[in-house]
């Protein structure tokens, strides 16, 4: 998709369907449109195969080409991958994303909008911490010295992926003086 394509698309929330609501609905400028469900903790993942369904329904008409994509926590895909099996389809039809996808991806990309305003940066680098508080269980109570007394090797480990450090964090037993 040329990235004039990515300029002003319409977002829709909530988006009523026949026995349905989408999360979001995205229509392009090429005529296609993205279909995208947030399950933050619903538990009824299986539903969401009919939802697309249901979108593609109505934007069929006035858009081209589709996609649909759930939006989990890394603690759901688990679960959406047992759903996939016992729906046919699903997990052909439906893109599944996590948050930590989500909040890699806008890391890696914060550095290469140089052309945007500082105020889009700005909200982009919040929005990016405080998905990586909530992957990594860090509720803005608390000092940040009990933050990081409560962060375990597999958080650190998941620290360094978010921030692309993947293969930097190493178990240590020397102690600093």
């Amino acid at each position: 998709m040329a990235r004039e394509c990515y300029i002003r698309p319409t977002v829709h929330r909530e988006v009523i369907c026949v026995d349905c609501r989408a999360d979001l609905v995205i229509e392009w400028r090429d005529a296609s449109y993205t279909h995208i469900e947030v399950k933050v903790g619903d538990a009824d993942l299986v539903k969401t195969l009919p939802t697309a369904i249901r979108v593609e329904e109505r934007y069929s008409r006035s858009r081209t080409r589709r996609s649909d994509v759930v939006l989990l926590l890394p603690s759901q895909l688990d679960a959406w991958a047992q759903d996939c099996a016992r729906a046919p389809g699903m997990h052909t039809r439906v893109h599944s994303l996590s948050w930590f996808d989500v909040a890699i991806a806008l890391r890696s990309a914060l550095p290469s909008h140089e052309g945007e305003s500082i105020r889009w940066r700005v909200w982009a680098h919040a929005f990016c911490g405080a998905v990586e508080q909530d992957l990594l269980g860090m509720r803005a109570s608390g000092r940040t010295d009990d933050w990081a007394a409560m962060l375990g090797f597999r958080d650190l480990q998941m620290a360094a992926a978010l921030l692309g450090l993947e293969g930097s964090v190493q178990c240590s037993t020397q102690r600093r003086s």
